[in-house]
């Protein structure tokens, strides 16, 4: 420990040596006690972190770990593919159910556009189209009116 002229200590301090210091005055007394706390306080976080380094390098490599992390690693691994098929299992189903709904909403849209041709030829035809007839029905009656016309020519 390096100690200046007007006798505060400075620099680095062996700490092995801090249990034979003599403090002289309360002050003091309480300075080496926080040192001492604190070399306590690194001790415990250097302990901590080693483990941790230790329980991750178990982790990263697995010719390091024990038989039941390897275990454990295994049926996470098993959980999260089963999770990742899961949810893979479920936008599929979602894109499958939006196909559909296009479908049918395009199917819907293509029965409109029929029966709107098909009013369309069927007044041309002469016929009064009541709009609750479906495609079968005006077939129906545009097939009556143009049968009906092509009679009354020949006739």
């Amino acid at each position: 420990m390096l100690v200046s002229e007007d006798g505060v200590p400075y620099g680095s301090i062996d700490v092995s040596k801090l249990d034979e210091l003599e403090p002289k005055t309360p002050e003091a007394r309480a300075q080496v006690d926080r040192l001492k706390a604190d070399v306590n306080a690194g001790r415990e976080q250097l302990a901590r972190d080693e483990e941790r380094l230790a329980e991750l390098s178990r982790r990263q490599n697995p010719q390091l770990r024990t038989a039941e992390q390897r275990s454990e690693v295994e049926n996470a691994g098993r959980e999260s593919s089963q999770r990742q098929q899961q949810e893979s299992d479920r936008l599929a189903a979602e894109r499958q159910k939006a196909e559909q709904q296009r479908q049918q909403s395009a199917t819907a849209s293509n029965d409109e556009a029929e029966l709107a041709r098909l009013q369309a030829e069927a007044e041309a035809a002469g016929v009064t189209v009541d709009k609750r007839w479906g495609a079968d029905r005006l077939r129906q009656e545009t097939e009556q009116a143009k049968a009906s016309k092509s009679q009354q020519k020949k006739g």
